[in-house]
């Protein structure tokens, strides 16, 4: 029998130890998987099957998938702009390029899909930027949003270029890049 009287400091820290590893135990695989569950679902997660600067001229890349998914467009984007606010948000960019990107499935035209770079929810970016008197800037990595198709196995053909909508001379870009991912 304990010399200790019930309810002391000394057993209320026994009950908290074992409450603290029973908690650490059962809690920490359980955070693990929660976190790995939110990794693998990042908008930046899935397969990188194409990465290359966009041109006028089409630029080719070919990919197998072996079950269904999807194929998401991304725009890498450096730009500078004069003129339009650094708070405007990308949709309310004037649309000045398409990214066109043509897709075949074992050979056959499946979709082409025609998209506004401008338009996407950003993963990753390096911000606004701007001096007294300089053009804003954004550089950022973004799905382009309404630019997914949904894939069945087979082999794909992907041929992709970018389009002038109009001219803006308030907007330039440094790169213009795209990235086509299935997840």
């Amino acid at each position: 029998m304990s010399d200790n009287p019930p309810n002391s400091p000394a057993q209320e820290g026994s009950v908290s130890d074992i409450l603290a590893f029973l908690a650490a135990v059962i809690g920490l695989p359980l955070l693990g998987c929660c976190g790995l569950g939110l990794f693998l679902y990042l908008p930046g997660s899935g397969q990188v099957v194409a990465r290359f600067p966009m041109e006028l001229e089409p630029t080719s890349a070919a990919f197998t998938v072996a079950e269904p998914a999807v194929l998401q467009v991304w725009a890498d984007i450096d730009m500078r702009h004069k003129g339009i606010s650094p708070n405007t948000s990308g949709s309310s960019l004037p649309h000045v390029i398409d990214y066109v990107v043509e897709l075949e499935r074992n050979g056959e035209a499946l979709e082409v899909l025609r998209c506004n770079p401008l338009d996407s929810n950003i993963f990753r970016t390096s911000g606004k930027h701007s001096s007294m008197g300089e053009a804003n800037g954004r550089s950022y990595e973004g799905l382009i949003k309404s630019c997914t198709v949904q894939l069945q196995p087979g082999d794909y053909g992907l041929r992709a270029y970018r389009e002038e909508v109009r001219s803006d001379k308030r907007i330039w870009f440094s790169k213009l890049g795209i990235v086509v991912r299935v997840r």
